[in-house]
């Protein structure tokens, strides 16, 4: 009897307990988010109640806006005819504020009426508000781009300029947002050395959601790939004795080349914190034997086990690279362009390399092909070095997806007119004028 009740009482501890657990967590759960909603729902509250009483309907519906999946299409599109007219009513009054007119821009937009909402922020954004200045740009980077054949209501030159003179106008979100786009390129021209001056530039506001140490961290990672020496140096000498593991991993990429033993032992250590900035380099230095034994078996392994479609894009990446190059792997670029698709998003010049790759590899199916297109229209106009050329050749390929014999031709008189010798080599494929 004595034994039974002894293993009931274990039944209790090992069944039993983990159901009270998840229970309780389940609780914790439901009464943390629901803290939260309480707080956010108070906050929304405090802002509409220090409004001026003629702005409070029309900002009070925009901070508390109904989703339709909650309250039906009916319910919903009274809301917005509603919503519309209020704002629509207070934004002509004589002391309407700012915030009247972006919570019409708002209106407007979710009425899928863009262009009366696009023409509402330009009108806010010519008196220099920064807020409006940001959505110019956020429209046009959210909802804009992506196809050629569709119209652009706000074009990237006006969301870059947006964006330029709300950071000039030191909104920190803008800043950094700028940074961020002067790091990557594509609606605004690659300019590291710039990027990383107005990263370092939100250090004592930072945006929210980012602390001091992210932009001392981001900051030091842009200096690391300035064209300037002494820059790069400045990048290293922040990056060595910060503690953090993607520190530590941004400095093993900068210092790779001068010291291959510690830059691996640096991957090594911080594999497991930041693999997605470590394991790619890791891999690389792995199957090349550098900075210490070659291990290509592990390389493989290490790719494989992490890589997966919600990866980080530079493990994804580095894993399509050896499916490209039918290294360790049989040769597959259909798999090597659908595991390397994803890491251009990041990068202007990881965009035009993939145009490179489908150029060369004709058999290879593009996803969103309008997408492959305006990427690299819109970095060739920007003047993206190798953009105009990696256009030009995948409209000459043989890609079914993008074969445009005489638009690429157009392309290549045009650039060589322009002087990009580059683009000069293609004139051999084309009919004589």
């Amino acid at each position: 009897m004595k034994a039974l009740k002894i293993a009931l009482a274990i039944f209790a501890v090992l069944i039993l307990t983990p159901m009270v657990l998840l229970e309780a967590l389940s609780l914790y759960s439901r009464s943390h988010w629901e803290a939260i909603e309480a707080k956010e729902t108070q906050e929304r509250t405090a802002a509409v109640a220090a409004l001026p009483e003629s702005a409070r309907d029309c900002v009070g519906r925009q901070k508390n806006r109904p989703s339709a999946w909650d309250v039906g299409d009916e319910k919903y599109r009274a809301f917005l005819t509603e919503w519309l007219a209020s704002c629509e009513r207070e934004s002509r009054a004589d002391d309407a504020i700012p915030a009247v007119g972006l919570a019409l821009a708002d209106a407007y937009f979710a009425a899928d009426r863009r262009r009366e909402s696009a023409d509402t922020l330009r009108t806010l954004a010519a008196t220099g508000h920064t807020e409006a200045l940001l959505e110019i740009y956020e429209r046009h980077r959210s909802f804009e781009q992506g196809d050629l054949d569709r119209e652009q209501i706000i074009k990237a030159g006006e969301a870059g300029e947006s964006l330029r003179k709300a950071a000039e106008a030191g909104l920190p979100k803008a800043m950094q947002r700028y940074a961020i786009n002067l790091d990557q390129g594509f609606i605004i021209k690659r300019d590291v050395d710039a990027a990383a001056r107005w990263m370092e530039a939100t250090y004592k506001q930072p945006s929210k959601g980012t602390t001091q140490a992210d932009v001392v961290v981001s900051t030091a990672r842009m200096l690391t790939e300035a064209a300037d020496p002494e820059k790069r140096a400045r990048g290293v000498r922040i990056l060595e004795p910060i503690k953090r593991p993607d520190a530590k991993a941004y400095f093993a990429i900068a210092i790779r080349k001068d010291d291959p033993m510690r830059a691996r032992a640096l991957f090594e250590e911080t594999l497991s914190a930041w693999p997605g900035i470590s394991l790619a380099p890791l891999a690389d230095m792995l199957i090349r034997g550098e900075g210490g034994p070659k291990d290509e078996r592990r390389a493989l392994r290490l790719l494989q086990s992490y890589s997966n479609p919600s990866a980080p894009s530079s493990i994804n990446e580095a894993l399509g690279k050896l499916h490209a190059e039918g290294r360790l792997m049989p040769r597959d670029p259909q798999k090597a362009y659908e595991l390397m698709s994803g890491a251009a998003q990041w990068s202007v010049d990881k965009r035009i390399a993939m145009g490179r790759f489908v150029t060369e590899n004709p058999t290879v199916r593009v996803e969103r092909p309008k997408a492959m297109l305006y990427d690299l229209t819109r970095s060739a106009e920007l003047g993206e070095p190798g953009a105009m050329p990696a256009l030009i050749g995948l409209k000459l390929s043989s890609n079914a997806q993008f074969a445009d014999k005489a638009g690429g031709c157009r392309l290549a008189a045009q650039a060589a007119k322009d002087g990009d010798d580059e683009a000069k080599k293609f004139l051999a494929e084309c009919p004589a004028n």
